[in-house]
């Protein structure tokens, strides 16, 4: 599956949303490759997800002793996840390596790497023809491990800016969309992240809108939105 989004939309949100779901509450072990933030930060932002406490308020020292509890439930909590992580590549068959060690080793049956476009290649090819190579070599891994994975990428410089993005706004390459069995592209409600800023009871929040614009084996060009609650990473 791949999520794609403009750049600061919560599609790295998304896809740890979708791991915390599956480790906290059906212990499905799952890979995280994460070529855009480091360790410390990705362990922040999950346990934000999972705590539903923004860090902002324990890094700034106002958290209450109750939002304290439960900031060190949700430490306890990954910390004893059947969660495994990948922090750097030197290219894809690298990745696809080390990637290959998690089931076989942890019995993980979901991975999800951030994103395509970070992973290293060789210069002596062009971008396209690169992450071309890299999605096609993706999608092998997962169907000869059997096992799934969500592929976060970038969309370009036209679909940054649009107020609905469509399949020719993936980034670098149509292969993408070739090896895909579903892609959800998300985008900024009015294609502005700060126009979409709204608020509820819960807080603050970006309405994003949504469309699944492939699903092999289902229906698709479905839409609807979501609320991207950025302050503790969580979406409803």
């Amino acid at each position: 599956m791949v999520v794609a989004a403009p750049t600061s939309c919560g599609k790295s949100q998304l896809a740890l949303n979708i791991c915390a779901r599956n480790i906290m509450h059906k212990q499905v072990p799952c890979g995280i490759v994460s070529l855009e933030m480091p360790q410390k930060q990705v362990m922040k932002r999950l346990v934000s997800c999972i705590s539903g406490v923004p860090l902002g308020l324990v890094q700034d020292g106002v958290a209450s002793d109750e939002n304290m509890e439960r900031v060190n439930e949700a430490l306890d909590k990954v910390e004893k996840a059947p969660l495994y992580t990948i922090y750097r590549c030197r290219g894809i068959d690298d990745l696809n390596a080390q990637i290959c060690v998690m089931p076989r080793k942890h019995e993980v049956t979901l991975v999800v790497i951030d994103y395509l476009q970070l992973i290293p290649f060789n210069t002596a090819h062009s971008k396209a023809e690169a992450v071309s190579d890299m999605s096609h070599k993706i999608k092998q891994m997962a169907l000869d491990l059997n096992i799934s994975v969500v592929l976060l990428s970038q969309v370009n410089r036209e679909g940054s800016k649009s107020q609905g993005l469509e399949l020719y706004h993936l980034r670098d390459s149509g292969d993408i969309e070739n090896d895909a069995d579903v892609i959800i592209l998300m985008w900024p409600y009015g294609a502005d992240l700060h126009d979409s800023k709204r608020s509820d009871a819960s807080g603050t929040y970006a309405l994003m809108q949504y469309k699944l614009a492939k699903n092999r084996e289902g229906e698709r060009d479905l839409k609807g939105q979501f609320k991207f609650f950025n302050q503790y990473g969580r979406f409803f």
